[in-house]
């Protein structure tokens, strides 16, 4: 046995063996590697050139990164022919993206471009034919806030229609004229020119403050002697009164205003020898009952009474909005029961009012009914005027809102059932209608009279 550290002949033998084999062994595996990495390297250029074909050939359809068809693909150090290729189509796919993106947000600028131009032209023509149209009616406003004069055409047609009818049938039909700052002395004047024939209506001052002008011994004479002129009795005319007052109201020095304005324009109606004086009862504003609002305007009204002589308080049916007393026949009974003098109260039915209050007028079936129920809790004895007005709201919303004749939701029926009823005659029947046609819906008015049955025609529209 060989001492430790020494190795036997046999041993040293079988480790050069060992060791010249494993040199074989490596040397053989080397040379497989070699070959594999050649044959790879030959069919490398194959696949490349595929894909380099095949890139040639779609020229016109950039490679797209995105597209769930695309593969990347990987290069070998030596296939550098291959992959500069790829780099340069897909340098080409970058830049076709952006150019196509560019093209499209440019495409979709031009195109929001334009449009905001269009809208900019249609929007400034829409604006300057507005434009016109206000100056035009600013114009005819300031010549005449009535509207066109009425045309001699016009009176003389009328007047035929008036002949028709006959002077005894005292069917007075008019409107809410305006004067401005040309003094209530020319109201009749200015309704002559719109065709108010009969009666009209106007405001004895300024409706909006408390504090009005008084009228000169002058303003009232000319008033009177225009009155002459025009063929217009004073005792037919139903001046309004400032929407401000309130005799409703709970508040006594709120009440106390209301009060003293109430009475000037209650004497103004005095001095000019109207003896209507128009005007909403007021409101509770939700601070008393609706019965001691009733009995507050009834007890003004009485004050007012002791301190006049001939004028009449016309109470004006109401929408209903908020809390308004008047929406109801049985608010303005109510009143009246509590005047003292009945000689010297009367109620005016505003036929957009008592639409909107939930009067259903759109049929001459429901006129019938409605002004039947009237004459029930009122009575027409004391009706001592109308207003004549379409409405743009529908039935019962308790909106105060007026439309011209026939153009509103409650139609032309109940205006030809109220100028074919006796019951409307001998009293003021005044358009308060938007729009400054006055001349013509007066005409129109008159134009509706038959002496026959008038049958119904219009359509209900909910």
């Amino acid at each position: 046995m060989p001492p430790r550290g020494t190795t036997s002949k046999f041993f040293q033998k079988k480790q050069q063996r060992d060791s010249s084999s494993e040199e074989e062994s490596s040397e053989a595996s080397e040379e497989e590697e070699i070959k594999t990495r050649v044959t790879r390297s030959k069919t490398k250029p194959s696949t490349s050139k595929k894909a380099s074909s095949s890139t040639s050939n779609k020229k016109k359809k950039p490679i797209d990164e995105d597209d769930e068809d695309f593969e990347v693909l990987s290069f070998s150090e030596e296939d550098t022919s291959s992959e500069e290729e790829y780099k340069v189509a897909k340098k080409k796919n970058t830049k076709a993206k952006a150019t196509t993106k560019t093209k499209g947000s440019q495409s979709k600028s031009t195109r929001t471009t334009k449009r905001k131009k269009k809208e900019e032209s249609d929007s400034s023509e829409g604006e300057e034919e507005e434009e016109q149209q206000k100056k035009k009616k600013k114009k005819t406003t300031k010549s005449n806030p009535n509207g066109p004069k009425l045309t001699e055409k016009q009176r003389e047609e009328m007047n035929q229609i008036i002949k028709k009818i006959g002077e005894s049938k005292k069917l007075f039909i008019g409107c809410h004229v305006s004067y401005g700052s040309k003094g209530v002395e020319t109201a009749p004047i200015a309704a002559y020119e719109t065709g108010c024939y009969g009666g009209f209506a106007f405001f004895l001052g300024n409706q909006k403050t408390y504090s009005q002008k008084e009228y000169t011994d002058k303003m009232v004479s000319t008033f009177i002697e225009n009155c002459k002129k025009y063929n217009y009795d004073p005792k037919n005319l139903l001046p309004h009164a400032s929407y401000l007052i309130n005799l409703a109201n709970p508040d006594q020095t709120k009440l106390e205003k209301s009060k003293t304005l109430f009475l000037s324009e209650y004497q103004k109606c005095e001095r000019l020898g109207a003896v209507r004086y128009n005007f909403h009862p007021g409101s509770t504003v939700g601070a008393t009952t609706l019965e001691a609002g009733c009995k507050q305007i009834a007890e003004c009204i009485n004050w007012a009474n002791e301190q006049t002589v001939g004028v009449c308080s016309v109470l004006e049916c109401t929408a209903g909005g908020g809390h308004s007393i008047g929406h109801k026949f049985e608010h303005l009974k109510m009143i009246i029961d509590h005047v003292e003098d009945k000689n010297r109260v009367g109620v005016c039915l505003d036929t957009c009012h008592m639409f909107a209050a939930g009067y259903d007028l759109r049929t001459q079936e429901g006129c019938e009914k409605v002004f039947n129920e009237f004459d029930e809790i009122v009575g027409f004895k004391y009706l001592k005027g109308m207003h004549l007005n379409d409405s743009k709201v529908k039935l019962g919303t308790k909106k105060d809102r007026h439309e011209n004749l026939g153009k509103g939701h409650l139609g032309i029926e109940v205006f030809k059932y109220i100028v074919n009823n006796e019951n409307f005659r001998n009293i003021p029947m005044v358009l308060e209608t938007p729009e400054g046609l006055y001349a013509d819906e007066i005409q129109e008015l008159y134009s509706y009279y038959n002496e026959k049955e008038v049958k119904p025609e219009s359509t209900i529209d909910e």
